[in-house]
């Protein structure tokens, strides 16, 4: 029985093995992509990420439009690159369910990678492979850390990527002598979906399987012209969707035309920014960056994955060398046609890897088995190994960049939630030093011009700000990587000098209403002597100014100062204090008691197991304008009325 047992799980693993190890893949990839979706959208190029999903929270705030909105570029707000195929569909869902939109957008790029699979399978049938070559097509392209890392990213890639290889299929079928218009029809669809979402990923792939089917004819019926009907088809399956997509382009051309900005971002003007240069194409340094450093050394095993494809392409049979070379192909072209992008920016080479993918699949799955007939377990293990290793880089180099996101972009979100307190809903915002990034105005949820130093009229911008707002109050000022100086002489700071710093940005609000702001006195609460006393663990000043500890330590305030933190009287035991302060202390040994403000804090109650234990955080944001010299924080708390002050807790700042 035990050996019959045996025999049957050979039997299964033997048969099945690809499929077992593709859907184990899958399982892996998905808990990444799910237990991290909540995170923000700025782990690696949040700028591409948040101006995606600026859109989609525009679209659910204030309706679709065809020109749809990205107010990061000031008024008219409309800089439409891609048709917003993805986006709608986020926003969509994000409307029926009430969704949060990054955890939305994170799923729905993940769900376009999986869905990778569809035509994967009828590739592989079309091609008369082996069942096997999609299953380990599909186990390669979700181990890959390039897709493990992007296809759980704010981006339109994957939908590019699976709308592209949908297409294939069917313009395969136009191969045939008697094409037939289903396929025909499909074919248009699908390469005009996947053209309108990105043209950098579709256009060369439309070029390339144009090419396959007039070599495939030439093959059959020599140098003769194609037939009315093949002609038609031809037609409408390749040319129909590229007149499509330069229409658009035409169209949005226009409209980014309308927006001082946007005449900066039109195709014309990034023709070479696009497309790159002769150099570049030719630079050793560049095509190994692009080729080697971030495609075959980290999502195709290297030198083992190089092996591999060569060892098919030399010693394959026909269709074999040309099933691999069409693939390679396909995964170099858009390199050297869009140069440039696939230099500059790591996560464009989503929209080829998967060809190079596809060549090892069929070296895999194809080849191997020719030549090792006699060790039928080999395809298995060589499939095994390029899994392990992909799943080895992405361990080694992504995952820690996934899970630490918050870090290095704490000031970003900060900004973001101070300009979301402090500004009413329908102001509008202007940003300094965030080059033209989404950043800050999307989890701003406020529209903006964020003004870049290339702007060419970057000096009205700096000088008069609301003209590029379409008439919107101005809800703040934000200045980054700025020296103080510059921003404190501008005349409208001087007038109202309610600067917020946070880490190396200053906040300006033209008009901070009243009850945003905390008092300070400098008389004791309630007129009772404080009682000094040891806080011990009970006790954290978190921020000030929006820095961490330790690094708000000497660190400065103009006008105005916010403080962050929390206090209990015994964490442990679930008790909290009737009030709590911050108090602020001068050189003269005097005083200042500042009021706070409660706030939730389930990190400290999961701590100390008392999830129903009251709010203990706290958070204070007031004006200093008047105040000058340096000052020591610490912290107070009422108690069955009685004034404590933390004994231990001591922070440095200097009021300007």
């Amino acid at each position: 029985m035990n050996n019959l047992s045996f025999k049957n799980i050979r039997s299964v693993l033997q048969n099945y093995w690809a499929a077992i190890l593709a859907v184990s893949v899958a399982i892996f990839a998905s808990y990444y992509a799910i237990t991290y979706a909540n995170l923000p959208i700025l782990e690696m190029y949040g700028f591409r990420q948040t101006q995606t999903a600026l859109s989609v929270y525009w679209m659910v705030h204030e309706g679709w439009q065809l020109a749809y909105q990205t107010p990061v570029a000031g008024y008219p707000w409309s800089i439409p690159f891609e048709f917003p195929l993805y986006q709608s569909l986020v926003a969509l869902i994000v409307w029926l369910g009430d969704f949060q939109i990054d955890v939305v957008g994170r799923l729905v790029s993940f769900g376009f990678l999986l869905a990778c699979a569809w035509p994967a399978f009828s590739l592989s049938r079309r091609v008369k492979l082996p069942p096997e070559t999609a299953w380990v097509f599909c186990a390669l392209l979700w181990s890959s850390p390039l897709y493990l890392f992007w296809g759980r990213s704010f981006m339109i890639e994957t939908t590019a990527v699976f709308f592209t290889l949908a297409a294939m299929p069917y313009a395969i079928d136009l191969c045939d002598k008697h094409p037939r218009w289903r396929s025909t029809l499909l074919c248009a669809f699908f390469f005009l979906l996947a053209g309108l979402q990105k043209v950098t990923t579709a256009a060369p792939v439309i070029m390339i399987m144009a090419m396959v089917v007039l070599v495939t004819h030439i093959k059959t019926a020599g140098i003769v012209l194609p037939s009315l009907q093949q002609l038609i088809c031809a037609s409408v399956a390749f040319l129909l969707p590229l007149v499509v997509i330069i229409l658009w382009t035409k169209y949005t051309d226009t409209v980014k035309s309308l927006n001082p900005l946007g005449l900066q971002l039109t195709s014309n003007v990034l023709n070479s920014w696009n497309f790159g240069t002769l150099d570049q194409r030719l630079d050793p340094e560049v095509l190994k960056t692009v080729f080697w450093d971030r495609v075959l050394s980290n999502n195709a095993a290297g030198f083992l994955g190089i092996a591999l494809i060569t060892s098919a392409i030399i010693f394959g049979k026909w269709q074999i060398k040309a099933l691999i070379a069409i693939c390679l192909i396909l995964f170099a072209l858009p390199v050297f046609i869009f140069t440039n992008l696939h230099y500059i920016h790591t996560y464009y080479q989503t929209s080829c890897t998967v060809f190079l993918l596809a060549a090892l699949a069929i070296s895999c799955t194809l080849w191997l088995p020719q030549v090792v007939k006699a060790y039928a377990i080999t395809p298995a293990i060589i499939t095994v190994l390029l899994v392990v290793a992909n799943i080895y880089h992405f361990s080694k180099n992504d995952i820690q960049t996934i899970k630490n996101v918050d870090t290095p972009n704490l000031t970003t979100l900060l900004i973001g939630n101070a300009i979301k307190r402090y500004t009413p809903e329908d102001s509008g915002i202007v940003v300094y030093g965030y080059d033209w990034s989404s950043e800050v105005t999307y989890y701003a949820q406020r529209k903006s011009f964020t003004v870049p130093e290339w702007f060419k009229d970057y000096s009205l911008a700096w000088l008069n700000p609301t003209t590029y707002l379409g008439g919107k109050k101005l809800g703040a000022l934000i200045f980054c990587k700025m020296p103080t100086s510059q921003v404190i002489q501008r005349s409208d700071v001087k007038q109202t000098p309610r600067l917020l710093k946070i880490d190396n940005c200053h906040i300006w609000f033209p008009d901070l209403p009243l009850n945003a702001l905390d008092e300070i006195t400098t008389r004791l609460p309630q007129n009772i002597e404080p009682k000094p006393i040891s806080c011990g663990a009970n006790q954290y000043i978190e921020r000030i100014n929006g820095a961490n500890a330790p690094i708000y330590e000497n660190s400065t305030s103009i006008g105005l100062l916010s403080v962050e933190g929390w206090l209990a009287v015994s964490a442990a035991e679930g008790i909290t204090a009737d009030t709590t302060f911050v108090t602020m202390t001068d050189t003269n040994g005097i005083t200042k008691y500042l009021k706070t403000r409660s706030t939730p804090r389930h990190d400290v109650n999961k701590m100390y197991k008392h999830p129903s234990m009251p709010d203990v955080g706290f958070t204070t944001l007031v004006d200093v304008a008047g105040l000058q010299g340096n000052y020591v924080l610490g912290l107070a708390r009422v108690y069955k009325g009685q004034l404590e002050r933390c004994t231990e807790v001591n922070a440095s700042v200097t009021i300007q």
